[in-house]
Protein backbone atom coordinates (compact mmCIF):
# COMPACT_ATOMS: atom_id res chain seq x y z
CA UNK A 1 0.00 0.00 0.00
CA UNK A 2 1.57 3.54 -1.11
CA UNK A 3 0.71 7.13 -0.89
CA UNK A 4 0.05 9.57 2.14
CA UNK A 5 -1.06 8.76 5.63
CA UNK A 6 -4.10 9.90 5.01
CA UNK A 7 -4.53 7.75 1.82
CA UNK A 8 -3.32 4.51 3.64
CA UNK A 9 -6.21 5.39 6.15
CA UNK A 10 -8.54 5.29 3.93
CA UNK A 11 -7.59 2.37 1.82
CA UNK A 12 -7.24 0.62 5.11
CA UNK A 13 -10.91 1.43 5.68
CA UNK A 14 -12.48 -0.27 2.85
CA UNK A 15 -10.46 -3.16 3.01
CA UNK A 16 -11.95 -3.38 6.71
CA UNK A 17 -14.94 -3.27 5.23
CA UNK A 18 -14.23 -6.39 3.39
CA UNK A 19 -12.24 -8.24 5.99
CA UNK A 20 -12.86 -7.39 9.74
CA UNK A 21 -16.58 -9.39 10.28
CA UNK A 22 -17.38 -10.35 13.83
CA UNK A 23 -15.62 -13.89 13.50
CA UNK A 24 -12.47 -12.35 12.69
CA UNK A 25 -12.15 -9.45 15.06
CA UNK A 26 -12.86 -12.19 17.61
CA UNK A 27 -10.30 -15.03 16.33
CA UNK A 28 -7.71 -12.76 15.72
CA UNK A 29 -7.81 -11.16 18.88
CA UNK A 30 -7.53 -14.18 21.03
CA UNK A 31 -4.61 -14.82 18.88
CA UNK A 32 -2.91 -12.09 19.22
CA UNK A 33 -3.84 -12.43 23.36
CA UNK A 34 -2.01 -15.34 23.39
CA UNK A 35 1.23 -14.00 21.73
CA UNK A 36 1.03 -11.54 24.16
CA UNK A 37 0.80 -13.50 27.19
CA UNK A 38 3.84 -15.05 25.93
CA UNK A 39 6.30 -11.74 25.74
CA UNK A 40 8.76 -11.39 27.98
CA UNK A 41 7.68 -7.74 28.11
CA UNK A 42 3.89 -8.71 29.46
CA UNK A 43 5.30 -10.95 31.94
CA UNK A 44 8.26 -8.57 33.52
CA UNK A 45 5.46 -6.06 33.72
CA UNK A 46 3.49 -4.83 36.38
CA UNK A 47 2.12 -1.27 34.98
CA UNK A 48 0.00 -2.12 31.78
CA UNK A 49 -1.35 0.61 29.33
CA UNK A 50 -4.28 -0.81 27.62
CA UNK A 51 -7.63 0.40 25.40
CA UNK A 52 -11.01 0.32 24.90
CA UNK A 53 -11.29 -1.26 21.39
CA UNK A 54 -13.02 0.85 18.76
CA UNK A 55 -14.50 -1.55 16.14
CA UNK A 56 -11.81 -1.79 13.99
CA UNK A 57 -8.90 -2.80 16.66
CA UNK A 58 -8.58 -5.85 18.42
CA UNK A 59 -10.30 -6.07 21.36
CA UNK A 60 -7.80 -6.77 24.03
CA UNK A 61 -10.40 -7.26 26.73
CA UNK A 62 -10.16 -10.80 28.26
CA UNK A 63 -6.36 -9.18 28.92
CA UNK A 64 -8.12 -7.48 32.15
CA UNK A 65 -8.81 -10.82 33.79
CA UNK A 66 -5.85 -12.83 33.53
CA UNK A 67 -4.64 -13.46 37.16
CA UNK A 68 -1.66 -11.73 38.80
CA UNK A 69 -0.25 -8.88 40.21
CA UNK A 70 -0.64 -6.37 36.85
CA UNK A 71 -2.21 -2.53 37.27
CA UNK A 72 -3.78 -1.99 34.21
CA UNK A 73 -4.58 1.63 32.78
CA UNK A 74 -6.76 3.15 30.12
CA UNK A 75 -6.33 6.05 28.13
CA UNK A 76 -9.31 9.41 27.83
CA UNK A 77 -9.18 12.05 25.60
CA UNK A 78 -9.00 15.01 28.01
CA UNK A 79 -9.03 17.42 25.02
CA UNK A 80 -7.87 18.26 21.83
CA UNK A 81 -4.37 17.32 21.62
CA UNK A 82 -4.00 15.05 24.57
CA UNK A 83 -4.82 11.90 26.75
CA UNK A 84 -4.03 10.58 29.76
CA UNK A 85 -4.36 7.18 31.29
CA UNK A 86 -6.02 6.15 34.17
CA UNK A 87 -6.69 3.10 36.74
CA UNK A 88 -8.79 0.31 35.27
CA UNK A 89 -12.16 0.72 37.02
CA UNK A 90 -14.98 -1.24 35.38
CA UNK A 91 -17.22 1.04 37.92
CA UNK A 92 -15.71 4.23 36.59
CA UNK A 93 -16.17 3.83 33.41
CA UNK A 94 -18.80 6.08 30.66
CA UNK A 95 -19.95 5.34 27.45
CA UNK A 96 -19.56 7.66 24.81
CA UNK A 97 -15.92 8.69 25.19
CA UNK A 98 -14.58 10.73 22.24
CA UNK A 99 -14.73 7.72 19.73
CA UNK A 100 -17.86 6.69 20.80
CA UNK A 101 -15.91 4.04 23.41
CA UNK A 102 -15.87 3.63 26.89
CA UNK A 103 -13.09 5.75 29.14
CA UNK A 104 -12.56 6.69 32.43
CA UNK A 105 -14.57 8.89 35.21
CA UNK A 106 -11.82 9.79 37.44
CA UNK A 107 -10.51 13.13 38.25
CA UNK A 108 -7.96 14.49 36.25
CA UNK A 109 -5.35 14.76 39.15
CA UNK A 110 -5.90 10.78 39.00
CA UNK A 111 -3.85 9.95 35.81
CA UNK A 112 -1.61 7.84 36.15
CA UNK A 113 2.02 9.26 35.85
CA UNK A 114 3.51 8.60 32.35
CA UNK A 115 6.94 7.81 34.10
CA UNK A 116 5.09 4.60 36.01
CA UNK A 117 4.14 2.92 33.23
CA UNK A 118 6.44 -0.66 32.08
CA UNK A 119 4.70 -1.58 28.91
CA UNK A 120 1.70 0.39 26.72
CA UNK A 121 -0.13 -1.66 24.01
CA UNK A 122 -0.59 0.41 21.48
CA UNK A 123 -3.48 0.34 18.69
CA UNK A 124 -2.83 1.63 14.88
CA UNK A 125 -4.40 1.93 11.70
CA UNK A 126 -1.77 -0.06 10.65
CA UNK A 127 2.01 -1.01 11.20
CA UNK A 128 5.23 -2.28 9.89
CA UNK A 129 7.37 -5.24 11.10
CA UNK A 130 10.31 -3.06 12.41
CA UNK A 131 7.54 -1.15 14.37
CA UNK A 132 6.40 2.22 12.60
CA UNK A 133 2.73 2.95 13.20
CA UNK A 134 -0.25 4.54 11.55
CA UNK A 135 -2.37 6.02 13.91
CA UNK A 136 -5.62 7.44 13.41
CA UNK A 137 -4.17 11.01 12.49
CA UNK A 138 -4.58 12.96 16.04
CA UNK A 139 -1.15 12.37 17.03
CA UNK A 140 -2.50 11.18 20.89
CA UNK A 141 -0.65 8.26 21.40
CA UNK A 142 2.99 10.20 20.31
CA UNK A 143 1.89 12.84 22.04
CA UNK A 144 1.67 10.87 24.93
CA UNK A 145 4.34 8.26 24.65
CA UNK A 146 7.08 11.10 24.28
CA UNK A 147 5.97 11.40 28.42
CA UNK A 148 6.61 7.91 28.63
CA UNK A 149 10.52 6.95 27.52
CA UNK A 150 10.47 4.14 29.98
CA UNK A 151 7.73 2.26 28.53
CA UNK A 152 8.38 -0.62 26.46
CA UNK A 153 5.69 -0.48 23.55
CA UNK A 154 3.97 -3.43 21.78
CA UNK A 155 1.72 -2.29 18.45
CA UNK A 156 -1.38 -4.71 18.02
CA UNK A 157 -3.30 -5.03 14.43
CA UNK A 158 -4.64 -7.38 12.41
CA UNK A 159 -2.68 -9.48 10.58
CA UNK A 160 -3.64 -7.46 6.64
CA UNK A 161 -2.94 -4.39 8.78
CA UNK A 162 0.63 -5.06 9.01
CA UNK A 163 2.68 -3.53 6.16
CA UNK A 164 5.82 -3.52 4.16
CA UNK A 165 6.22 -0.12 4.67
CA UNK A 166 4.57 3.51 6.06
CA UNK A 167 5.44 6.45 5.55
CA UNK A 168 6.36 8.08 9.04
CA UNK A 169 7.54 11.79 10.84
CA UNK A 170 10.10 12.59 13.09
CA UNK A 171 7.50 12.48 15.64
CA UNK A 172 6.15 9.11 15.56
CA UNK A 173 7.18 6.64 17.82
CA UNK A 174 8.42 3.34 16.96
CA UNK A 175 7.02 0.05 18.45
CA UNK A 176 9.59 -2.20 20.36
CA UNK A 177 6.96 -4.70 19.33
CA UNK A 178 4.72 -5.74 16.74
CA UNK A 179 1.62 -8.32 17.50
CA UNK A 180 -0.40 -9.95 14.89
CA UNK A 181 -2.90 -12.71 14.89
Amino acid sequence: MQGSKQDIRVALRQLNKLTLTDAYRAEAAQSIVRSLLATEMWQKARRIGLYEALPDEPSLQSLLAVPGDKEFFIPRVEDAETIAFYSYNPEKLQEGGAFGIKEPTQAREDAVDPTLLDLIIVPGVAFTAQGVRLGRGKAYYDRFLQKAPQAQLIGVTFRYRLLPSLPSDPWDHLMDLVLTN
